[in-house]
């Protein structure tokens, strides 16, 4: 016996919507759905396409503001702390700075909002030798 599978991707039920309502104005009142409330199929189609369409072109804007609010932080994958105006240039910058006047005391850094860990590593066989 033949299995009818409906997918539940949103580009393919939308395209079935379509092409039932197209089937059923095609066959006029010979339409084998004609107890089927298609004014109101119709009319939930065109809200998803609406609503798809607008969520697709705010996923394509938040990935390229994400992009930007990588860029100028300075934690894109092709940047490095070296490069003058970004915020993790200016934030190394500061950090370096406190970490000269600081010398002594690096968790002086904590009250700026640096995490300092100041946890001793165990020394390897090589250093201890």
């Amino acid at each position: 016996m033949s299995r009818i599978v409906i997918k539940k991707s949103i580009p393919i039920v939308i395209d079935l919507g379509k092409n039932i309502i197209i089937k059923h104005k095609a066959d006029g009142d010979k339409s084998p759905l004609k107890n089927v409330d298609m004014k109101d199929l119709e009319s939930k189609i065109d809200t998803v396409v609406i609503a798809y369409d607008k969520a697709q072109r705010l996923r394509r804007e938040a990935e390229e503001l994400t992009e930007m609010v990588y860029q100028s932080l300075g934690i894109h994958k092709n940047q490095r702390t070296t490069e003058p105006g970004d915020a993790m240039y200016y934030i190394t910058q500061c950090r370096d700075i406190l970490k000269g006047i600081y010398r002594g005391s690096l968790r002086k850094l904590g009250e700026w909002g640096f995490q300092v860990d100041d946890t001793t590593k165990k020394k390897t066989e090589e250093e201890n030798s």
